[in-house]
C-alpha cells in the first residue's frame, strides 16, 4: 500500500478517537479535607490551588468554576480541532460550552473522501470532538450535565446536553461518536448526501 495512503488513513482514525482520552478527574471532596497531595505523583502546586478552591467549589459557586476554566484551561489540548471556546452558566449543576469546529483537521482527509463519506467523516469528527470536552469538563468540576453546541460555517448544528451518569457507563474505546450523541438529549439535523443544517440550542 501506498504509504501516503497508510498516514491519511491513521489520520481519519485519530480523528474519529479524539474522546478515547480524557483529563484525570479531581475529587474534589479529597481536595478539600488534604492540604498536601496524596503521594509524589501529583504537582503540588496545583493541589494546594486546587486545595484553596474547594470550598467554593463544592458550594457551586459559578464564579469560581469559571475561574478554574479560564485558568486550568481544560480544553487547550484540543485547539487543533475547535475554537472560540465560550463557557456559561446560571445552574452550578451544569456547564455550557459552546466552539467553532476546525474543518482543516480533515483537509486532507477531504481531498481523498467522496461527499458521503467526509460527511461521516465530518460527523463521526464533531461528535469525538463533543464526547471529549464533556468528559474534559466532568472531570474538572463536580456538576451533573455538561451542554455542549458545537457551530460550523456560523451555524449551531449539534447540541447536546451530557448527564455524568450516562457518560460515565459508556466505554470509550469501543464507541462509534456519532451513535452514541444519540444516547443523550440531542439537537442534530444531519444527512449523508447533504450534510449538516442548522439547529436550535439546547437550554
Amino acid at each position: 500500500m501506498h504509504p501516503n495512503i497508510i498516514s491519511a488513513q491513521l489520520d481519519t482514525t485519530s480523528l474519529k478517537s479524539i474522546h478515547k482520552l480524557s483529563d484525570d478527574s479531581i475529587d474534589w471532596t479529597e481536595v478539600l479535607v488534604s492540604p498536601l497531595p496524596p503521594d509524589e505523583s501529583y504537582n503540588q502546586g496545583m493541589w494546594q490551588y486546587y486545595h484553596s478552591m474547594a470550598s467554593k467549589v463544592l458550594s457551586g459557586d459559578i464564579d469560581t468554576y469559571l475561574q478554574l476554566i479560564y485558568e486550568v484551561n481544560p480544553l487547550d489540548d484540543l485547539i487543533a480541532y475547535g475554537g472560540n471556546f465560550e463557557f456559561g452558566t446560571d445552574n452550578p449543576s451544569k456547564i455550557e460550552v459552546e466552539f467553532t469546529v476546525n474543518e482543516n483537521a480533515l483537509r486532507s482527509a477531504k481531498r481523498q473522501l467522496s461527499a458521503t463519506e467526509y460527511n461521516n467523516l465530518l460527523q463521526d469528527y464533531i461528535c469525538s470532538v463533543c464526547i471529549r470536552i464533556a468528559r474534559d469538563m466532568f472531570a474538572l468540576l463536580p456538576v451533573s450535565h455538561t451542554l455542549v453546541h458545537t457551530v460550523l460555517s456560523g451555524n449551531t448544528i449539534i447540541s447536546v446536553d451530557f448527564d455524568r451518569g450516562n457518560l460515565s457507563k459508556v466505554k470509550f474505546d469501543y464507541i462509534d461518536p456519532s451513535d452514541t450523541l444519540t444516547l443523550f438529549k440531542h439537537n442534530m439535523n444531519y444527512t449523508d448526501i447533504s450534510g449538516f443544517a442548522p439547529v436550535t440550542s439546547l437550554e
